[in-house]
């Protein structure tokens, strides 16, 4: 077991991602391939957070929030996933993926796609096989990450 920062956590509809840090430096990321079948789904999921709220001991866990016309499936995951988090008493937030296209790039970003492109030029372990639902997390991380460090100057 470790302990660590942050934990975020982005929910697809057939993929979960996390990415852990410590200050700025990733220190794990990971994406859970998910069945087509809702309960096998939806066990996965639950195991996976719980799993990684009890490896990493996080300070604090952000999720992303779902985009507003999300799919049934999307929905029953991500609430799946607030429920596992509810049971501990970390720190929560969710935040917008149209935040990070509006604050990682100057001008805003129109695209996910354009997002995603992000994290392999910052953590070259990414360039290879990393899915873009790992990209979301890592994002995120290292946006609410660079928030704490500009507000304690």
């Amino acid at each position: 077991m470790s302990y660590a920062d942050l934990l975020t956590i982005s929910v697809e509809r057939r993929r979960v991602a996390i990415a852990v840090f410590s200050g700025l430096h990733l220190d794990y990321h990971q994406a859970r391939e998910l069945s087509a079948g809702e309960d096998e789904a939806s066990r996965t999921t639950q195991a996976f957070v719980t799993w990684a709220t009890d490896q990493f001991r996080p300070a604090r866990v952000a999720l992303q929030a779902p985009p507003s016309l999300s799919a049934h499936r999307r929905l029953t995951l991500h609430a799946i996933v607030r429920g596992t988090l509810a049971s501990h008493p970390t720190p929560r937030t969710e935040l917008d993926p149209a935040t990070l296209r509006q604050y990682l790039a100057t001008p805003p970003l129109r695209t996910k796609t354009q997002l995603r492109r992000i994290a392999p030029r910052l953590w070259p372990e990414l360039r290879r096989g990393s899915q873009p639902s790992v990209c979301d997390a890592v994002l995120m991380g290292l946006h609410l990450q660079m928030l704490d460090l500009l507000s304690d100057t």
